[in-house]
């Protein structure tokens, strides 16, 4: 309760690092409950840890309140333009591993869109968790587009690429 937004998210980022603690209903709930109550306080750093690390509990991938919340918060944030690329891969990542929102149409025509607007600034982990995370997004395996831009960046991208980003 005493915790800004930004340590909460700050906290969720670390704890979900933490193989031992992905089990730990009660953290877990607890930080869902928090996030919730305070996502629309965060900066798009801090909802984009949020996005990422809540997505690693299993606990708390059927948690439409959590989801719905953070879903609507990201898309503000994309619709702001204040999101940067990492901000962008991170919830596209998140998103992902989501089965509440993976077939959230409007939710993953704005980060296809936002992601081909601002590939020229990705890193090469960004755009390897971009690819990554739309592959395991169904409709958008027939969006020409998305896959000849992300296509294009890697071409461009791989001499710089590490072994991991690749993978991905």
């Amino acid at each position: 309760e005493k915790m800004s937004s930004q340590n909460v998210a700050l906290c969720v980022n670390g704890f979900s690092k933490v193989e031992s603690l992905l089990g730990n209903r009660d953290l877990w709930e607890l930080l869902g409950k928090t996030v919730t109550s305070s996502a629309a306080q965060m900066s798009p750093q801090g909802v984009s840890n949020c996005v990422n690390g809540l997505s690693k509990p299993e606990v708390l991938l059927e948690d439409w309140p959590l989801w719905s919340t953070l879903r609507r918060v990201a898309l503000l944030l994309l619709d702001e333009m204040t999101m940067t690329p990492h901000n962008l891969g991170s919830c596209v990542t998140g998103f992902s591993k989501v089965p509440l929102l993976l077939d959230d149409r409007e939710l993953w025509g704005v980060l296809g869109k936002t992601s081909q607007g601002v590939l020229p600034l990705m890193k090469t982990i960004d755009l390897a968790n971009c690819a990554s995370g739309f592959s395991k997004i169904g409709f958008l395996h027939a969006h020409q587009n998305l896959w000849a831009t992300l296509r294009g960046g890697v071409l461009f991208m791989a001499p710089q690429m590490n072994p991991l980003d690749v993978a991905s």
